[in-house]
């Protein structure tokens, strides 16, 4: 019973960490693409579980039903259906719609919108592993109790890991909370590498046979981390600098010392 738990157990944190990965890679997607506000409401999109997949169904038309809670775009801004309602004849009525006020931004994109969606589902996919690790790390309550910390500690990060991403849409993509929202993926990683260090060790596997190359593995992954933060930063200030001009060879002009230590960084992991 012991080896079968010990065998689950690595296995469920290597599947986490499988899983932490693609969400990191959907994520990156969502930024390149500029599909962070495809969903502007949180946990719902447009109102939703399903997103909308035209623009007609965020439009408002005369005569039509809609669901309590629905999101549509009339007039540039956001509106909430108060309650099921079959829409005025004549014209919109405020009386049946609650503007959305957590942000201004009112654009629907499709493409955005199913990028953002997939993101979110890798992130619920992520739930099910988690708590599943979380359970398992209760048979070793008795004789290694820091495994059951630590699994809930994955559990903590992953829901403060959604939280970030609600204010993520609400904040209209502010370049501080994305900063967080990557910490926070570092750390459910770092956290998951420490389980599957304890669980190879707890096999009488050498997790670490060299101890220069488990010094320089934990330097580059400080670096990397370093790289990472400072990349949010050089990715917001080009946010704001492509606002003020469309040009983009005067782009890197503009940005400060850190897109130099960034990449300058680069070639410090590679060595």
């Amino acid at each position: 019973m012991k080896n079968l738990v010990d065998a689950w157990f690595k296995r469920l944190v290597v599947i986490n960490l499988v899983l932490v990965f693609i969400v990191v890679i959907a994520g990156s997607i969502v930024r390149v693409t500029d599909s962070g506000m495809g969903c502007p409401d949180w946990p719902k999109c447009f109102g939703a579980y399903i997103p909308p997949t035209s623009e007609d169904q965020v439009t408002w038309h005369e005569a039509e039903a809609y669901f309590e809670g629905q999101m549509i775009i009339h007039n540039e801004k956001l509106y909430n259906a108060k309650s099921d309602l079959q829409s005025s004849p004549n014209a919109f009525s405020l009386t049946d719609w609650e503007e959305f006020t957590q942000h201004d931004y009112a654009t629907y994109n499709p493409v955005h919108t199913w990028i953002e969606f997939i993101n979110r589902l890798a992130t619920v996919a992520l739930g099910f592993p988690v708590m599943a690790l979380f359970a398992l790390s209760f048979f070793y309550w008795k004789e290694r109790r820091a495994r059951v910390y630590l699994s809930f500690a994955v559990v903590f990060l992953v829901g403060f890991q959604a939280w970030l991403g609600k204010l993520v849409v609400e904040s209209n993509l502010k370049g501080q909370t994305i900063t967080l929202h990557m910490i926070g993926v570092f750390a459910i990683i770092g956290v998951l590498l420490i389980l599957l260090a304890k669980a190879r060790r707890n096999q009488g596997e050498n997790t670490f046979p060299d101890k220069l190359f488990k010094r320089f593995s934990s330097l580059a992954l400080y670096i990397t981390v370093l790289m990472v933060v400072l990349g949010t930063q050089v990715r917001e200030q080009i946010d704001q600098i492509a606002k003020t001009t469309t040009d983009r060879m005067l782009w890197i002009d503009q940005v400060d010392w850190m897109f130099i230590t960034h990449r300058s960084l680069i070639y410090v992991i590679v060595v």
